[in-house]
C-alpha cells in the first residue's frame, strides 16, 4: 500500500512538473508576442536589471515577488519596477534607465509596457524599490539632503511618483475599466495607493497640469512638515495617511510583519 502510495505521489510531482513547464513556456510565448521592445527572459527571482537588454520576468507568487524586492532594497544602489500581473500570476520587469544619483536614484516605467499588460491582462499591481541610503557609497551621498530626511524620503511616494501614477490612470481608465494599483517598497514595508471609485471619474477630466497640482499640495505639506526634525516611523505613517488620503486617492502602509508573520 505505501509503495503505491508512493508512486501515485511522484506521478503527480511528474505531472505537476510537466504542467508547470508548459504553462512557463505558453506564458514566455504570449509575454514574447505581445511585448516585442525587448526579448522575455523567464527567471525564478526578481533582478535589478539596469542593461535592459532583455526583459525579465517572474512566474511566482505576489508574496515571493515582494521577499526578492525586499532584499534588494539593501543590496541595489538602483531603483527597479515590475508589475504584478494578477490573472496569471507572474511579474513583469516595467523598469529603465534606472539611475543613481547623488540625490535620488529613479527609474522610469515604459507605460506602453504598462497598458498593453493592462488591455490584455487586465488588473496590475506596479511595484518598484526604494532602496536604503545605507547601500549608496559616501561619495555618492550629497549633503544636500540631511540624513534625518532620508527615512521619510525612501517609505513616502515623490512628487514624480503619484503624479506619474495619476496620469497613467487616467489614460488607461478611459480605455478599460479595471484597478491599478501602485507601490513603494523600501527597508521599512509597502506604501500602496489606488484611486478610489470617484477618483478614476475625477482625474478624467483633469489635464495633466492640474493633476500635478493636485499632487503639489499633498508633497508640499509633507516635505515642509519632515524637512524640519527627525520623525518616528509612526508619525511618519500618520501623517502621511491623514494628507494623502481623500475621497479620491487611498494611500496605506502595510508593514512587513503584517505579511509574513
Amino acid at each position: 500500500m505505501k509503495r503505491v502510495r508512493k508512486k501515485t505521489f511522484y506521478a503527480l510531482a511528474a505531472a505537476w512538473v510537466i504542467q508547470t513547464s508548459a504553462y512557463a513556456d505558453q506564458t514566455l510565448e504570449n509575454l514574447s508576442t505581445l511585448l516585442k521592445e525587448r526579448p522575455i527572459s523567464i527567471t525564478n527571482e526578481l533582478v535589478v536589471n539596469t542593461e535592459n537588454k532583455v526583459r525579465y520576468a517572474a512566474m511566482i507568487s505576489e508574496k515571493q515577488g515582494i521577499k526578492d524586492l525586499f532584499q534588494k532594497v539593501y543590496t541595489s544602489e538602483f531603483e527597479e519596477g515590475y508589475t504584478y500581473v494578477k490573472s496569471f500570476g507572474a511579474y513583469v520587469e516595467i523598469g529603465k534607465n534606472e539611475e543613481n544619483g547623488k540625490i535620488y536614484a529613479g527609474v522610469e516605467f515604459e507605460n506602453n509596457v504598462i497598458k498593453k499588460l493592462y488591455c490584455t491582462y487586465g488588473n496590475l499591481i506596479n511595484t518598484h524599490i526604494h532602496p536604503t541610503r545605507d547601500v549608496k557609497k559616501p561619495e555618492k551621498i550629497t549633503s544636500a539632503i540631511p540624513r534625518k530626511q532620508w527615512d521619510y524620503l525612501e517609505m513616502l511616494p515623490s512628487f514624480e511618483d503619484l503624479t506619474s501614477y495619476l496620469i497613467l490612470c487616467k489614460e488607461l481608465y478611459k480605455i478599460k475599466d479595471g484597478n491599478i494599483v501602485d507601490r513603494i517598497q523600501s527597508k521599512f514595508g509597502i506604501t500602496e495607493y489606488s484611486l478610489t471609485k470617484k477618483g478614476k471619474k475625477y482625474i478624467e477630466f483633469l489635464s495633466n497640469a492640474e493633476v500635478a497640482g493636485y499632487v503639489a499640495e499633498k508633497t508640499n505639506v509633507l516635505n515642509n512638515i519632515f524637512s524640519n526634525k527627525i520623525q518616528p516611523l509612526e508619525r511618519i505613517v500618520h501623517t502621511a495617511s491623514r494628507i494623502l488620503n481623500d475621497e479620491y486617492l487611498k494611500w496605506e502602509f502595510i508593514p512587513y510583519t503584517e505579511l509574513f508573520n
